[in-house]
């Protein structure tokens, strides 16, 4: 896997002050390491530097144009994507990349990473697809009066009854390099499960696994309670469930009453430090372009408790709107509170043969905006009077910052792709 690239802390973006992180682009694997045909060398700059985007599941009788643009929207390259769906670039810091597939008729939608620096390794994925493919042999211990058992994984949830009798091959396309297992036994008495984290997975061989020497456990009560509830809130949506990747199994969910600025929520699950407990929750009265919610997953135990008073995003004070004259959609917002690090915003626009659709991500400094290159070809430009739509501004904690490199094709009604022992994510949909 080619490595994100670090960026360097306290430079300046556009014009302004900000601290340097990933933008955030595409929920998928990072490609390998690649020639670069296309990238013609620098000059003397030592600013300039690679920068290469890998775009999934392309269409490879349609060209794709890649534009590589410097923060002032110079063209440092025009190019297309290779028969891989990669292309590479020499860049300055704060640049822009945007990826615009070949569409005839309907939608064209195209792509732009705002504020990228030399390094940096672009990965776009709209179908949000997890990527890889392998196979696992599995043989699991029978349960005195048990028919019916379940494989949980990252890729989904799978009846393997006939492996407590035999070994059985399973398909764990889109799980990734390695992978949690749950194994459920359906008994009478009641569920009880097999436990099995980081099995490595591989494309070339078949990966055996045998669990015939394990004991079953019995689900146990685990309860999640949410304190700090905004005052003004009444009712209040908690989901809990173990999180494998993207993939959330044994979850419960439900709208409640907010009680003294609290909801609890209980159910039973399996309970142990290996797997990761996710809990997703928020007003289910605010509407959709002032909702803020909270993904937050840590080692799964009998009781979890959030202080939502700790994750307060920084109010909006004034509607999102799309100045042209100055290639910025702006807004304003207070000072208290913790500040968004990342914005994406999409904007759509009819021409005659087809329907442009732009998404836009960029990373944020200290001023509530987004800007946006100048493309080469005149139909790319927006609409004036086009808003800004499905706009949303998160902040990340914890493990969240390792998948900031690959979420792209992530709104907040897809899973979050959930890596590492624990990690925060707040989001807020902005009005416009």
């Amino acid at each position: 896997m080619a490595s994100a690239a670090t960026l360097a802390d306290d430079t300046r973006a556009h014009g302004g002050g900000m601290t340097r992180a990933w933008l955030a682009i595409a929920l998928c694997a990072c490609g390998d390491g690649i020639a670069a045909p296309d990238a013609t060398l620098p000059d003397a700059d030592l600013e300039r530097g690679i920068v290469e985007v890998h775009m999934l599941a392309v269409d490879i009788f349609r060209p794709t144009s890649v534009y590589f643009q410097e923060r002032d929207s110079s063209l440092a390259l025009a190019t297309h994507l290779d028969e891989n769906g990669r292309a590479r670039g020499y860049l300055r810091p704060h640049g822009f990349v945007t990826v615009v597939p070949q569409v005839v008729g309907g939608i064209t939608p195209f792509y732009t990473y705002a504020n990228v620096s030399p390094g940096d390794t672009l990965v776009i994925d709209p179908n949000q697809i997890t990527k890889g493919g392998a196979q696992i042999r599995i043989r699991i211990p029978p349960l005195l009066g048990t028919q019916f058992y379940t494989l949980e994984t990252p890729c989904g949830v799978t009846d393997i009854s006939p492996a407590a009798m035999a070994s059985i091959i399973v398909d764990m396309t889109g799980c990734g390099a390695s992978a949690d297992l749950i194994v459920v036994a359906h008994a009478p008495a009641g569920d009880v499960y097999i436990y099995e984290n980081d099995v490595m997975l591989s494309e070339t061989s078949m990966v055996m696994v045998t669990l015939t020497d394990r004991q079953y456990r019995p689900f146990a009560t685990s309860t999640v309670n949410v304190v700090g509830v905004p005052e003004q809130a009444q009712r209040w949506y908690v989901e809990k469930g173990i999180a494998l990747g993207s993939n959330v199994v044994h979850s419960g969910s439900s709208v409640q009453d907010v009680v003294d600025r609290s909801i609890s929520l209980s159910s039973e699950a399996p309970v142990l430090p290996e797997a990761t407990a996710l809990t997703n929750t928020y007003n289910v009265e605010a509407t959709a372009s002032g909702a803020e919610a909270l993904i937050d997953w840590r080692p799964a135990m009998e009781e979890i408790t959030i202080d939502l008073a700790a994750y307060d995003l920084r109010d909006q004070t004034s509607p999102a709107r799309y100045v042209p004259e100055a290639r910025t959609i702006v807004w304003t917002e207070s000072t208290n509170g913790i500040a968004p690090v990342i914005t994406t915003a999409r904007m759509q626009w009819a021409a005659a043969e087809t329907l442009y659709q732009w998404t836009i991500l960029s990373r944020r400094d200290d001023e509530a905006r987004i800007v946006l290159p100048v493309l080469p070809h005149p139909e790319l430009a927006p609409d004036p009077h086009a808003p800004p739509y499905d706009m949303y501004r998160l902040a990340v904690m914890g493990g969240a910052t390792t998948v900031l490199h690959r979420l792209l094709g992530w709104t907040p009604t897809a899973r979050w792709p959930v890596e590492g022992d624990s990690g925060t994510v707040v989001w807020q949909a902005l009005t416009q």
